[in-house]
């Protein structure tokens, strides 16, 4: 993967990024499926998944913060999928045909025949409440393309569910994806967990899971029965404490995230996470009873959540875990922003981030 040579070619072109652009190369890299997204639901679920049973006040909240996110993504992002990736797109890991209970599996084209790569199985963000697989599918193709096999979940968003259904999701793709492992240029031995944002959180939370009895036992969880060999978290929410005795935050949080997640806090903490959550909710708790695998962890100066991941870093450097932090930094008038290697995995820092994930991956694995 050249990022110079993508950064160079990829970025602020406006005649590039607003083309639907199938098979347009790019300083020697093939993209295609590139055009831009004009429906919400391309990206995001808006109404479907909102019964009767969630109250009209939140069920307009949590409308309305789709439809702004969504629109985000659709003004500001671009989809360029890079040609060298195969993609294997809409496997169902749990019966009853709810498309959240899906993934996708890239990996690249060059992969040999019975070679076995580097896995990452990645969960995109949203506050827990917005987004699906599609939103990042440029930054596995990216990741695929340096010689990954990525695997993209779609999970159930609150507030249709708690915390620990949204973990459960997880941990269900994970047994699935287990399951047909050799359908796939895929080395079972080399799982790594990643995510961006709320995506950051789940994957944490179910790897540590994988190898903790009584977070398991208090997550009302069983285990994918998996090894976890590290996590790629990018611009993670690690610490739920705030939330816990149950004092709402009120209407001043600096961020969306923290917002929604006030508005639907009394259905994403029930019934089972609202036992569970708050023994694990604090940074502090996790570093406790837990031993870190390798973490590489990424944020940049004007990520909303850049303290929660240096805190992570530190709390796992602190157990003697083996830790890579990127902290990017924004330069004036170029903003990076929460979850800046996928938001846009173009930039030159994106770019660059990628290739250090890629690195790590294959690294940390091959030990």
């Amino acid at each position: 993967m050249n990022s110079e040579s993508n950064a160079n070619s990829c970025c602020g072109n406006s005649d590039y990024d607003n083309a639907d652009c199938a098979g347009v190369s790019c300083a020697g890299v093939s993209y295609s499926t590139c055009a831009k997204h004009e429906n919400y639901r391309d990206l995001t679920l808006i109404d479907e998944d909102l019964s009767g049973d969630i109250d009209s006040a939140v069920r307009n909240e949590v409308i309305d913060f789709r439809k702004r996110c969504a629109q985000y993504d659709i003004d500001n992002r671009v989809f360029k999928l890079r040609d060298d990736v195969e993609r294997e797109c809409d496997l169902v890991y749990l019966p009853g045909g709810n498309p959240m209970h899906t993934y996708d599996v890239c990996w690249p084209k060059s992969a040999k025949k019975g070679e076995k790569l580097p896995v990452i199985v990645e969960m995109h963000g949203g506050s827990f409440t917005f987004g699906s697989k599609e939103v990042n599918r440029c930054y596995a193709s990216e990741l695929a393309s340096g010689g990954l096999v990525v695997v993209s979940l779609n999970y159930r968003l609150m507030p249709s569910v708690n915390l620990a259904e949204q973990i459960s999701d997880v941990t269900a793709a994970l047994k699935h994806f287990s399951s047909k492992i050799d359908n796939f240029p895929a080395d079972p031995n080399k799982i790594f967990l990643a995510g961006d944002s709320a995506g950051a959180t789940l994957a944490l939370y179910a790897g540590l899971i994988e190898n903790n009895d009584e977070m398991a036992r208090d997550f009302v969880i069983d285990p994918a029965g998996i090894r976890v060999r590290g996590f790629v978290l990018v611009s993670g929410f690690f610490d739920m404490s705030s939330f816990f005795p149950a004092d709402p935050i009120n209407d001043s949080c600096k961020h969306d995230l923290l917002k929604i997640m006030n508005i639907c806090e009394k259905y994403f903490f029930e019934p089972a996470s609202r036992k569970a959550v708050p023994r694990w909710s604090s940074l502090a708790a996790l570093a406790e009873n837990n031993h870190f695998p390798p973490l590489f962890i990424a944020t940049c100066s004007d990520d909303f959540l850049r303290a929660d991941s240096i805190r992570l870093a530190a709390a796992a450097i602190g157990q003697g875990a083996d830790v890579e932090l990127v902290d990017e930094y924004a330069l004036p008038g170029h903003p990076l922003g929460h979850g800046f290697a996928l938001t846009n995995p173009f930039e030159p820092q994106s770019l660059s981030t990628i290739d250090r994930i890629v690195s790590f991956v294959k690294r940390t694995g091959s030990r």
